[in-house]
């Protein structure tokens, strides 16, 4: 889309102060969401999660600053045609946006801070406490000028320079802060190209493939087992019961003409049985 920050306001407004929160920078609320869950990791001695959640949280800075350039930075690509039916939404969207917004920015200072003694902390204490007894270790004490700060620091470092690459590859225009950077698409289908991200980059395009597998499972693979099973329940369940009914039907058609409704056909029929009996004591007899 690209250039929506002059379109709809105060959804950009609330979209920046979101994607600011959920990268992670301090104080906003984000930040401690992450921030305490990376630092009791490493602390305690899960230092894998510490590095896989370190990375991710690089990561999801530079999307969402992906996310603002491609859609309310830089130029409109969106169709000249529709481009003046976009408006802004609502006060039905637009006040929850602002409702959310406004946690987003204020509710980690008041609720994380002092970092060992805020409603945080308390809150989580009990559901940490079974883990850290079981793993045999002492929960250290937080620390700013200690490894908690250094954490803290080197984890706002690359969520800093995560969302600086994205604005030199996809833009910023913040007149309010000095920051106005045109899109480079140029710059980035060349790293798409390279060897060591161009497959990162095709996976991610495709989606990882997971739509592709979805289909081969339930649609391909789904559709021949349901087609399967539709068949044996239409031809031999539906087939066996169908077939019963139509034999006693046709018996239950043909029998009925026995019924005439005459005495003398009564008559000759159990005249016909005691002939029949009577022939076959004889055949008995004989034998």
């Amino acid at each position: 889309m690209g250039g929506l920050a002059r379109k709809i306001p105060i959804t950009y407004v609330t979209m920046l102060i979101g994607s600011v929160a959920i990268a992670g920078v301090p104080p906003l609320a984000g930040f401690f969401s992450k921030d305490e869950i990376l630092g009791g990791a490493f602390k305690n001695g899960f230092l894998w999660v510490w590095a896989i959640g370190f990375l991710v949280a690089g990561m999801t800075a530079f999307y969402m600053f992906r996310l603002m350039g491609m859609t309310f930075w830089g130029p409109s690509h969106v169709d000249p045609e529709v481009e003046h039916h976009i408006h802004e939404s609502p006060p039905s969207m637009t006040r929850p946006l602002i409702l959310l917004a406004v946690p987003a920015v204020f509710l980690g200072m008041l609720i994380g801070f002092p970092p060992e003694a805020g409603l945080l902390h308390t809150w989580l204490a009990p559901v940490f406490e079974g883990a850290i007894a079981l793993s045999h270790r002492t929960e250290a004490a937080y620390t700013f000028m200690g490894v908690d700060g250094v954490l803290a620091i080197v984890t706002t470092g690359l969520v800093a320079c995560a969302i600086v690459l994205a604005w030199r590859l996809f833009g910023v225009n913040m007149p309010s802060i000095g920051v106005n950077l045109a899109p480079r698409p140029d710059r980035v289908r060349e790293i798409s190209a390279r060897p060591g991200f161009a497959f990162f980059y095709r996976g991610s395009s495709h989606k990882w493939w997971f739509d592709d597998l979805n289909n081969l499972l339930f649609v391909v693979w789904g559709g021949r087992l349901a087609a399967a099973v539709f068949w044996f329940d239409r031809t031999v369940v539906d087939g066996t019961v169908n077939g019963i009914g139509a034999v006693t039907t046709g018996a239950g058609m043909r029998l009925r003409q026995v019924q005439t409704g005459r005495v003398q056909n009564y008559a000759l029929g159990i005249a016909l049985g005691l002939i029949a009996m009577a022939v076959g004591y004889v055949l008995i007899a004989v034998r």
